[in-house]
C-alpha cells in the first residue's frame, strides 16, 4: 500500500493544475476573511491612520493594476513554462518531461499568481459596491502585500528556471529519485542475511510440494499500460490468509495489454471473484513507467540522457561523463542493498508468493548495455567508464554486482581493442583495463 501511495502522490505532482487550483481557492478563502474582518470588525485607528493615503478611487485603481498586471504575468511564466519543457524534450529526452512537471516550484508559482488575480478580483468589487464610505483597509493592504510577494515571486521563477535547465541539477536531481527508489525499495545488506538465505533454502525445497494445488487460476489485467507498483506484501498475506500461492508473471515496469495475464492463483479450490479482485487492486497500471518502485528505470533515465549526449547530433562526451558519475553512486548504494528475493515465503519456508524481481546483473545491464555500445565510438567515454568500474570494484561489492560490472568492462574493452587506435591511447585503455582484471 506504501508505494501505491507513494505513487498517487508523484500522479498528483505531475498534475499542473493541483496545485493552482488550490491556491486559487485559497484566494476566494483569504478575500472572503479579509473582508468579513473590515464588515465586523472595521478599526478605527486603522481607518483614520490609512484615509490620508487611501481613498475608494485610488484603491479601485490600484487593485485594478495589480490583477491586470499579475494575469499578464501568469501568462508570460505559461509561456516560460511551455519553452522549458520543449527544450528538455529537445536535449534531455521527452521522458524526463513528467520530473519537470513534478517539481513543485513551478505549479507553486502558477498557484500564487492565479490567487492573486482572484483576490484582487473580488477584493475590488467589494470596494466598487462598499457604501456609507467604508472602505476595506484590511482587504485593501492584503491586495497589495500580495502584489508585492507576485513581483519577488516572479524574480524566484526566472531563478528557478536559470535553475531547472541546468543539466547538472537534473543530473542531481533524477541521482536523488535513483537513491531514493533504493533505499525505498531494498533492504541493507546486513540485515538478517543469514535468516533470509536459510528461508529461502527452506522454500526452494518446499516448491516441491507446490503439485497438491490442482486448481491454477489466471488473473487477467484489466487495463493496459505500464506496471508502476505491486504490493507484494499485501499479495503474500492475501496468499496466507487463504492458503494459496500466488505467481506474479508480470514484472515492475514492464507494458501489459488488456488482457494480459498478471498471475497466477494455485488454490486448492476454485476461488471467487473477490478474490480476483482483491489481487487486481495490488497492482497499480499507468500510462508511464515509473521510480517508485522500479529501480531499472531510474538507472534507465540518467543511461538516456548519455545516450542522447553521444548522438551524432549533440555529440558531448562530457554529459555522457557526468551521467557515469551519477550512475557510479547509484551502483555503490546499490552495492549496500540486499536483492529481493523471487520467492516470498514464512518461517518454516512455506512459499505464499513467487515473482520476478530484478538482480544485480538485470540492473547492470539496463543501466550500461546500451551506453556501453554507444560509448564504443568514443575512447574517452570508454576509458572513462572503465576507470569507473575499476574504482566500483575497490568496494566491498556484492559478487554478482561485481561479476556484472566486470562483464560490461570485458564487452567494451575487447570492442575497442579491436579498433585501430593511437599508441598512447592503447595504453591508456590497457592500463586502466588491467586494473579491474
Amino acid at each position: 500500500m506504501k508505494y501505491k501511495l507513494v505513487q498517487y502522490k508523484e500522479d498528483m505532482y505531475r498534475q499542473q493544475w493541483t496545485i493552482p487550483l488550490l491556491m486559487a481557492l485559497l484566494g476566494v478563502t483569504l478575500a472572503a476573511g479579509t473582508l468579513f474582518l473590515d464588515y465586523q470588525f472595521p478599526w478605527q485607528d486603522l481607518m483614520t491612520s490609512m484615509q490620508a493615503y487611501i481613498n475608494e478611487k485610488g484603491a479601485s485603481q490600484a487593485l485594478s493594476i495589480i490583477a491586470s498586471s499579475v494575469i499578464t504575468i501568469t501568462s508570460v511564466t505559461f509561456s516560460i513554462t511551455i519553452l522549458t519543457l520543449s527544450m528538455q524534450s529537445s536535449q534531455l529526452g521527452p521522458r524526463l518531461l513528467p520530473n519537470f512537471m513534478a517539481q513543485k516550484a513551478t505549479q507553486l508559482v502558477l498557484g500564487i499568481f492565479i490567487g492573486t488575480f482572484i483576490y484582487c478580483l473580488i477584493v475590488l468589487q467589494s470596494v466598487v459596491n462598499f457604501s456609507d464610505g467604508v472602505i476595506p483597509y484590511i482587504s485593501i493592504l492584503t491586495g497589495f502585500s500580495l502584489g508585492i510577494i507576485s513581483f519577488f515571486v516572479l524574480i524566484y521563477f526566472i531563478h528557478f528556471v536559470c535553475y531547472v535547465i541546468d543539466i547538472d541539477n537534473v543530473l542531481d536531481f533524477l541521482t536523488k529519485n535513483l537513491i531514493a527508489s533504493l533505499e525505498r525499495q531494498l533492504p541493507e545488506r546486513h540485515q538478517g542475511e543469514h535468516k533470509i538465505d536459510k528461508v529461502i533454502n527452506n522454500a526452494e525445497k518446499n516448491q516441491n510440494s507446490l503439485g497438491d494445488y490442482n486448481e491454477k487460476t489466471p488473473v487477467d489485467s484489466k487495463k493496459w499500460g505500464y506496471v508502476q507498483t505491486i504490493d507484494y506484501e499485501y499479495l503474500y498475506d492475501l496468499a496466507k490468509k487463504n492458503n494459496f500461492v500466488i505467481n506474479v508473471d508480470v514484472g515492475l515496469g514492464k507494458f501489459v495489454f488488456t488482457s494480459a495475464k498478471l498471475m497466477t492463483v494455485l488454490s486448492q479450490q476454485p476461488i471467487d471473484d473477490s478474490i480476483i479482485r482483491d489481487c487486481l487492486s495490488a497492482f497499480h497500471i499507468g500510462k508511464r513507467r515509473s521510480t517508485v518502485q522500479d529501480i531499472e528505470f531510474a538507472f534507465e533515465e540518467l543511461s538516456e540522457i548519455a545516450l542522447r549526449a553521444l548522438s551524432p547530433g549533440i555529440n558531448n562526451p562530457y554529459t555522457a561523463i557526468h551521467c557515469i558519475d551519477k550512475m557510479s553512486e547509484g551502483f555503490s548504494v546499490l552495492a549496500g542493498r540486499e536483492m529481493l528475493s523471487n520467492i516470498m515465503c514464512d518461517d518454516d519456508g512455506h512459499v505464499y508468493l513467487m515473482r520476478n524481481m530484478s538482480g544485480y546483473s538485470d540492473i547492470v545491464e539496463t543501466a550500461l548495455n546500451r551506453l556501453r555500445q554507444q560509448a564504443e565510438q568514443d575512447l574517452s567515454v570508454t576509458i572513462y567508464m572503465i576507470t569507473m568500474i575499476s574504482r566500483l570494484l575497490e568496494l566491498d561489492l556484492p559478487y554478482e554486482l561485481s561479476l556484472a560490472l566486470k562483464k560490461q568492462a570485458n564487452e567494451l574493452y575487447n570492442a575497442v581493442i579491436k579498433q585501430d587506435l593511437q599508441k598512447t591511447d592503447k595504453e591508456d585503455l590497457e592500463y586502466y583495463y588491467n586494473r579491474i582484471t
